[in-house]
């Protein structure tokens, strides 16, 4: 988190923005915005997609998890697959 927080901070920075305008535009107040910013990981989800969303990254959002290298090896290790009533797999669909 503390990594993402210093990313954010750069976004934020580089806009020339405050943290009390970002704080406003999303919706928060400036010392919730300030721990999402120091990766305090109490921060709700919510607050740090709307961040994202101010930073123009909503399009990125789904592929956070296009790479699931971790699960792919629990996949392989364990052989477990869900799969959806199509039968196509749920990951597919993500």
């Amino acid at each position: 988190m503390a990594t993402l927080g210093r990313r954010v901070r750069a976004a934020r920075l580089r806009r020339n923005w405050s943290q009390a305008e970002m704080a406003q535009r999303a919706g928060v107040t400036r010392k919730t915005y300030a721990a999402l910013e120091s990766g305090d990981t109490g921060v709700s989800v919510g607050c740090l997609l709307k961040t994202l969303a101010i930073f123009g990254y909503s399009d990125r959002l789904g592929s956070i998890l296009d790479a699931d290298p971790i699960g792919a090896d629990l996949e392989l290790e364990t052989g477990r697959r869900r799969s959806s009533r199509s039968g196509v797999s749920d990951v597919e669909n993500f």
